[in-house]
């Protein structure tokens, strides 16, 4: 089965009030955004937002499915990688994505997505954000971060 898409949970999300360098860029190209969450994994506060599997029943990650045409997926890989420091500090895995609805509730479609994710043992002494939603967390906290500025350049 071929990947399509994106799970993203944090930065990379279309409504991240922080608005990354890299976020725009990411998107240019894309074909479809859902609203989706992910379960069996927790989100955790750093210095930015992280995840990992947990295979707890009741951990999910709130977060966007972003889908591309598959003429696209070599480079947007290749782009999230570079963004997300894999393979050195996130991990890219397949997850299966559930679509939400304009209520915020469960739907069946599920889509499988790729993400990226931490091993719990190097966030374990971080502190698990309520919800699972990076996006809900960081509006109800002052940001006193500078944003950082540029765009990112990736060569085939």
């Amino acid at each position: 089965m071929s990947v399509f898409s994106f799970f993203v949970y944090g930065t990379l999300r279309s409504d991240c009030p922080h608005q990354a360098p890299w976020r725009d860029d990411f998107h240019v190209g894309e074909v479809a955004k859902y609203k989706a969450i992910i379960k069996g994994h927790r989100l955790f506060f750093s210095d930015y937002p992280v995840i990992c599997g947990t295979d707890g029943v009741s951990d999910v990650v709130v977060g966007e499915i972003v889908q591309f045409p598959p003429s696209m997926m070599p480079l947007k890989v290749k782009m999230a990688d570079y963004i997300e420091g894999a393979p050195d500090f996130y991990t890219r895995v397949l997850v299966d994505a559930f679509v939400l609805d304009r209520e915020g509730s469960e739907t069946s479609n599920m889509i499988q997505c790729y993400t990226y994710v931490r091993e719990l043992k190097a966030i374990c002494t971080k502190k698990p954000i309520s919800g699972g939603c990076w996006v809900s967390h960081n509006s109800s906290t002052d940001d006193k971060k500078k944003k950082k500025t540029g765009r990112i350049k990736i060569i085939l």
